[in-house]
């Protein structure tokens, strides 16, 4: 990496890095919709990069820009420029996605990137992408058995894994994982005295979209509510719309519980 650029090029990249079992493209996905929400209203940021993998139709699709794959044209020409800059200066040369990588970063340098988002290929301790020194934080999503071969045979060797991408002085967030797992991450965060956010197990927000009537619209949400109590799911609020209201302006309530 030190060939190409140095640990300040990098972190100036502002990176999110985020790793996990279940959901991490999903939540790289939402953070980048969300950037773009904000980027829009207040001018920053101007330009998002993502990095996930893997693709569904071409390779380009691993590095995009405000949410666009790079083009053809443009992919091969940062392909040619990493490869040749590496030539020659490191032996053996990189891997597959440790060359897809170097790529991007070497792609949202030189596009001017104001943020840059980093999904791990698997695991996180050895991942490629584990060169980001000083991410402006890190998330780690629901922890399974995956790559058992390379991260196991154990939840908590999984675990010890994707913690790797915690870094001293980045927020780290968690999201509600089994016992064994949270309790692996918290250890890895005490080790490199990182701040670890855990959340609480999700709440429920029921949202009723049909034409409910007045008359019947109060048993229905009564028999909603204890079957959801019963589940011990908590309810936060509650969207509805009656048939009455749809008919006068389309409108809606919304109640707090």
């Amino acid at each position: 990496m030190e060939e190409l650029y140095s640990d300040a090029d990098v972190n100036g990249l502002n990176v999110i890095h985020v790793s996990g079992t279940k959901g991490k493209g999903s939540t790289c996905a939402f953070i980048n919709s969300f950037l773009t929400a904000h980027g829009e209203r207040t001018g920053f940021p101007r330009k998002i990069g993502l990095y996930t993998s893997p693709h569904l139709k071409h390779v380009r699709e691993r590095i995009q820009i405000n949410s666009k794959p790079l083009s053809e044209k443009l992919f091969a020409k940062y392909v040619f420029q990493v490869w040749h800059g590496l030539s020659g200066k490191i032996s053996p040369g990189p891997r597959y996605l440790q060359l897809l990588f170097l790529i991007s970063v070497h792609a949202f340098i030189n596009e001017g990137i104001d943020v840059a988002i980093y999904e791990t290929h698997n695991g996180g301790e050895f991942d490629a992408t584990n060169v980001i020194q000083k991410p402006v934080v890190t998330g780690v999503t629901t922890i399974g058995m995956d790559h058992v071969e390379q991260l196991g045979p154990l939840i908590e060797n999984i675990a010890w894994h994707k913690a790797g991408i915690f870094k001293h002085g980045s927020p780290a967030f968690s999201t509600f994982q089994e016992p064994a797992a949270a309790t692996v991450l918290q250890q890895r965060a005490s080790e490199k005295n990182v701040t670890l956010h855990k959340s609480t197990p999700l709440c429920t927000r029921i949202l009723i979209f049909s034409h409910i009537s007045e008359r019947d619209g109060a048993a229905i949400l009564k028999g909603v509510a204890e079957t959801l109590h019963r589940a011990g799911l908590q309810i936060n609020h509650v969207i509805l719309s009656t048939y009455e209201e749809r008919q006068q302006d389309g409108g809606g309530a919304a109640v707090s519980m």
